[in-house]
């Protein structure tokens, strides 16, 4: 009989955040937005609209949004970390976000971030609009796109 090593069958898994996961939320943003990263009450704040990538215990990555009074979807944040970048996750937690959200889905990111200028066209994404120093390093670009239901 071959035995077979159970940790090597699990994959990371996407789920909603608790408040033990926070720690590792705020690390992870610091960490990829310097002086733009959320703390631990912004987090705290919107529990129910974060989702988390993890393998066993450790948090990977994460995807935060938040719905304004017309009902449009402001996705906030996605970060996952270096070991599983370029696997494909940001855009399942996307994804995955997506089946909690409807209508229009509004965010953005940096101009120089080549991967999730990526990411983003490929899920459909268009440019709406160039904000001028709309991060602490430099200009930002505001995505935007209908459900694919929706389309």
């Amino acid at each position: 009989m071959v035995a077979i090593d159970a940790s090597a069958l699990l994959r990371p898994i996407i789920r909603p955040a608790t408040s033990t996961d926070i720690p590792a939320l705020v690390a992870q943003t610091a960490e990829i937005e310097g002086g733009d990263a959320r703390d631990a009450e912004w987090f705290l704040s919107r529990l129910d609209t974060v989702l988390v990538l993890v393998d066993g215990d450790r948090v990977l990555g994460h995807t935060a949004w938040s719905i304004d009074p017309r009902g449009w979807t402001w996705w906030d944040q996605t970060v996952v970390a270096a070991e599983v970048r370029g696997q494909g996750w940001g855009g399942r937690l996307m994804e995955a976000r997506d089946t909690q959200t409807s209508g229009l889905i509004l965010g953005a990111c940096r101009e120089d971030n080549i991967p999730m200028v990526r990411l983003l066209t490929r899920l459909g994404f268009h440019i709406c609009q160039r904000i001028p120093n709309g991060y602490t390093t430099g200009e930002a670009l505001l995505w935007a796109r209908r459900h694919a239901w929706e389309r």
